[in-house]
């Protein structure tokens, strides 16, 4: 046959075939399974994106270089070239004051800051807050809440910054870019760039911090990053939202890591579904091959004619399917509304493309394998149903598909640990279905006499149908297995989530208290209702030495930036281990630690200094230099809005030292007022106010939150899709069963029974394999990505198997309908056509 003739005769078969019905379930499972991976695909890509976006304004950029001088004017060259929006600010520590004089942290900023996010300002002390997307104008002074208190002032007056005069005109609540210690803070105050040179406080020698902010296209910033990072000169950085924020960095990244395998999930239901089926549509065309061979068509016609029929379907499949899942994560998203994310991006290519190379390896993949089968069916198949081996080329093609589905799930997720963790749980689950199915079946072979007479046929063809059996049993198991592992790690990520911002976490700091007024601190707080924190002691000391070597000798040059080396830190003492601190190596604090003084460190810390146990550390705190002996390293959760610190050391360690207190608590918004008159009683406190900073992270975290749960959704329904697949895989050979059954005379309710105990039988196994994998699979997910503690999950084990064989069960009793909805007779008739 010619090509042209073959196109024809492929056509109008395949035309023939799908009015017939035929194709019906191959082209369903095809387009389900595209539709799951693409919704997912889209849904995950776009939230992804815009949970990064608004993340990136907590650090008011998409890239921030910082530095102690003016930065090389070809940096803003190379940035307008790029097309890049640039906003700039300078830090520094002076003087400011009327009557009264206060050390203040003065920010000057351009006409394009905030770049990213917005400031939040009231009118007067404690007032309504509004959204502002400028700074001040040229002779305004945006100042904080404690300037007013320490001074006197009220927002209209005037104060004095160098030789400068401004007139205050609003209260800063919330600054995008602030920065994330919240104990070295002096009191902010916020003017307009062009009045930094009026004040004549910057000269040379003036300690100032310049930093400049970045926001564009990814691609854009990504290839500016790489062009500045060889360029950086001594004391400059480029900041991210992994140094300035780890917490939120960190729950954006599990939340990246598990929509990874959300997406991965719904390729491996696909593969499967797709594979199911397409096995049962090449099955189906066994007789019409072999009656082609009779009629002289050749070897590679029949080839020829198959696989122009994959490709057609597969390409109609990607379109269907692509569509579907634009529309269905289109509406999601309009559906979700105000919960998600702001300005949610739009749909990217990468779940197209995917969607339709999946179509295509996948469809040709798992079906080729037994089309080229057919093309060697021989003609006497039309006498007698035999079959040859499956050729070596159709194992070859197997084998091929299932490196390509892997290599897609690999470049889709960017983890291999992730997508190797999957491959390593499915292929369990394969090996141990065909261990533990192979054994009950020759167990149940022995003990059939045993089962009550109404389910002992339906066992019998559970037994009978060894391969079928067993391949719907590797199938319910997959599945399974891999909706498991999703809502597994759902649930322990979203309790890992609510427990780092907690209903009533502190929204205030406060600092400098005396150790004279802590009696007094607590009363006040307890007296007037306030939610209020244990209070830590705090010595001001700078590391200088790790074994009597100055510390920057102990980090590359590279490290030598460390807030930890360069800054005074916050040590406190305590007897008792933080909550939220968890020991990494060596033990607490033991009853020969008295009168020693000992400390134990943060573990980062002591990782990138290269501290281990046992080594001296030497402080420099006011006009003395003093050692302590490292006995414990210790993890932090920095992210909790506690009081956190590098340095906790032995009690009476820091006796001689001086000493202030710092504490936090929570206050309503409607109780601001108190803070008033909690300023009045206690004067030399610093107040800090967090509450634009809780906000954010909490909505940022909710935003996660959702999306998780709505992809677990997704996820769920393509594992349905999949399970119906497999019952529809086997119903032709079901209904001809069904019609012998009823034509010998047996009644509804046996063929009921029959087909619930089969499929409950196969739930019952499928639901013990897939929660096996799922363990295993979570296990090494929760130790090499996710970093949570694992423990057995018992619930499963008790819930899951039973719960599927009766799910399972009923799909058996849902496919009996069609069984006794048509006449026997018409279903042998449509066998033997």
């Amino acid at each position: 046959m010619g090509i042209s003739r073959i196109l024809t005769f492929s056509l109008r078969l395949m035309l023939r075939e799908w009015r017939s019905g035929e194709l019906t379930i191959l082209l369903l499972a095809l387009v389900v399974a595209i539709v799951s991976h693409t919704t997912i695909g889209h849904f995950t890509d776009r939230i992804s994106r815009s949970m990064l976006i608004n993340a990136q304004h907590v650090i008011g950029g998409d890239l921030v270089l910082s530095g102690s001088r003016p930065f090389d004017p070809e940096v803003r060259a190379e940035a307008d070239r790029r097309n890049l929006e640039i906003a700039g600010t300078q830090r520094f520590i002076t003087v400011a004051g009327n009557d009264d004089i206060l050390l203040v942290a003065v920010k000057s900023v351009d006409d394009n800051y905030p770049l990213k996010g917005s400031l939040r300002v009231t009118r007067e002390i404690y007032g309504a807050e509004e959204a502002v997307t400028t700074g001040p104008t040229p002779g305004e002074a945006w100042v904080e809440v404690r300037v007013l208190h320490a001074l006197g002032v009220e927002p209209g007056e005037r104060i004095m910054i160098g030789e400068a005069t401004f007139t205050i005109t609003r209260i800063v609540t919330y600054e995008p870019d602030r920065g994330n210690s919240f104990y070295s803070f002096n009191p902010r105050v916020m003017i307009h760039q062009n009045d930094l040179e009026d004040t004549g406080v910057i000269q040379p020698g003036s300690r100032i911090r310049y930093r400049n902010m970045f926001a564009g296209d990814t691609d854009q910033v990504n290839g500016f990053h790489a062009w500045l990072e060889p360029r950086l000169k001594p004391g400059e950085h480029i900041h991210t939202l992994a140094e300035d924020r780890p917490a939120l960095d960190e729950t954006l990244n599990k939340a990246r890591q598990y929509t990874g395998l959300a997406s991965l999930v719904a390729l491996l239901l696909a593969a499967v579904a797709i594979a199911n089926s397409g096995r049962h549509y090449s099955e189906r065309h066994y007789d019409t091959s072999a009656l082609l061979r009779c009629l002289g068509c050749s070897q590679n016609d029949i080839l020829g004619i198959y696989v122009l029929q994959l490709l057609l379907l597969a390409l109609v499949g990607g379109v269907l399917g692509n569509l579907v899942g634009w529309a269905a994560q289109a509406g999601l998203i309009a559906a979700l509304g105000g919960l998600l994310p702001e300005n949610v991006p739009g749909v990217g290519i990468m779940p197209v493309l995917s969607g339709l190379f999946l179509g295509f390896v996948a469809l040709l993949g798992f079906t080729l394998p037994s089309v080229l089968r057919l093309r060697t069916v021989p003609p006497q198949r039309v006498l007698r149903k035999e079959l040859t081996p499956l050729p070596l080329s159709a194992r070859l093609v197997y084998g091929a598909a299932l490196v390509l589905i892997v290599v897609l799930m690999w470049i889709y997720t960017g983890n291999i640990v992730l997508t190797l963790g999957m491959v390593a749980g499915s292929a369990v689950v394969i090996a141990v279905a065909v261990l533990v199915v192979g054994g009950i079946f020759r167990l149940l072979g022995r003990l059939l006499f045993l089962a009550p007479a109404s389910i002992r046929a339906g066992i019998r063809n559970f037994l009978r149908r060894q391969r079928g059996t067993m391949i719907q049993t590797i199938v319910f198991g997959l599945t399974i297995m891999t909706m498991l592992v999703v809502l597994m790690l759902r649930t322990e990520l979203i309790a890992t989530w609510q427990e780092t911002v907690p209903e009533n976490a502190p929204n205030h700091f406060v600092l400098n208290i005396q150790h004279h007024e802590t009696d007094a601190w607590t009363d006040f707080t307890a007296r007037r209702g306030i939610t209020a924190d244990r209070l830590y002691p705090v010595v001001r000391g700078r590391l200088i030495r790790i074994n009597g070597v100055p510390v920057l000798d102990h980090v590359s040059k590279e490290e030598q930036d460390d807030d930890g080396i360069h800054r005074e830190l916050n040590l406190t003492w305590s007897k008792d281990l933080p909550s939220d601190n968890t020991l990494t190596a060596g033990k607490w604090w033991q009853p020969d630690d008295r009168g020693y003084v000992r400390v134990s460190v943060e573990s980062e810390l002591a990782e990138r200094l290269n501290i281990v146990i046992g080594d001296e550390l030497m402080f420099f705190t006011g006009d003395r230099n003093w050692t302590a002996e490292v006995v414990s390293l210790r993890s932090v959760k920095w992210g909790n809005f506690k009081p956190n610190f590098y340095m906790i050391f032995n009690p009476g360690a820091l006796n001689a030292l001086p000493t202030t207190w710092v504490g936090s608590f929570f206050l309503e918004s409607e109780r601001k007022k108190l803070l008033v008159d909690m300023v009045r009683s206690f004067p030399s406190i610093t107040l800090l106010e967090v509450d634009a900073i809780l906000t954010q992270v909490k909505s940022i975290i909710s935003q996660v939150t959702l999306a998780v749960e709505s992809i677990l959704l997704f996820v769920l329904a393509a594992g349905f899709m999949v399970t119906l697949s497999a019952v529809q895989a086997s119903m032709n050979e079901r209904l001809q069963e069904g019609a012998l059954i009823r034509t010998l005379g047996g009644s509804r309710r046996l063929l009921r029974i029959n087909q619930w105990s089969e499929f409950a039988s196969m739930g019952f196994l499928a639901g013990l394999i897939g929660v096996l994998g799922a363990e295993l699979v979570i296990a090494l997910l929760y130790w090499r990505i996710f970093d949570l503690d694992y423990t057995i999950t018992w619930w499963a084990w008790a819930l899951v198997p039973p719960a599927s064989a009766i799910l399972i069960g009923l799909a058996g009793i849902w496919s009996s309908q069609r069984i006794l909805s048509r006449p026997p007779i018409t279903i042998l008739r449509e066998a033997d056509a």
